[in-house]
C-alpha cells in the first residue's frame, strides 16, 4: 500500500520498519507502543516474550508486581491483531 504524495524512498524505508514490526515483537512495543514501554528490555522480559511465543496455547506468567506482564501480554495481542497472527484471543486474567 503506498501513502499517496510520499515520497518512494520515505515509503520503502516505511514498509522496512513495518516489516521489522512484524518480525519482531519487542521492537514494536519499544517504537509503537512507547507510551507504555519507556525503558529498554531487560533478560527477565526476554523470558517473558519467550513464553508467549511458545508453541503452547495456554500460558502462565509468575513474575514480580510491577514486571509489566500485563503490558507486555496486552501488547502481543495488540501486535496480533494488527497483523493478523491470530484470528480468536481469549485473554484472561486473575486478580484480587
Amino acid at each position: 500500500m503506498q501513502v499517496r504524495g510520499l515520497d518512494p524512498a520515505l515509503e520503502e524505508q516505511r514498509a522496512e520498519l513495518v516489516e521489522s514490526w512484524y518480525e519482531d515483537e519487542q521492537l514494536f512495543c519499544l517504537d509503537v507502543l512507547h507510551e507504555t514501554f519507556d525503558k529498554p528490555f531487560t533478560p527477565l522480559h526476554d523470558e517473558i516474550f519467550g513464553a508467549i511465543k511458545s508453541d503452547s496455547n495456554k500460558k502462565l506468567i509468575l513474575a514480580p508486581r510491577g514486571l509489566g506482564k500485563t503490558s507486555i501480554c496486552r501488547s502481543i495481542v495488540i501486535h496480533a491483531i494488527l497483523y493478523r497472527k491470530k484470528h480468536f484471543i481469549v485473554y484472561i486474567s486473575n486478580t484480587l
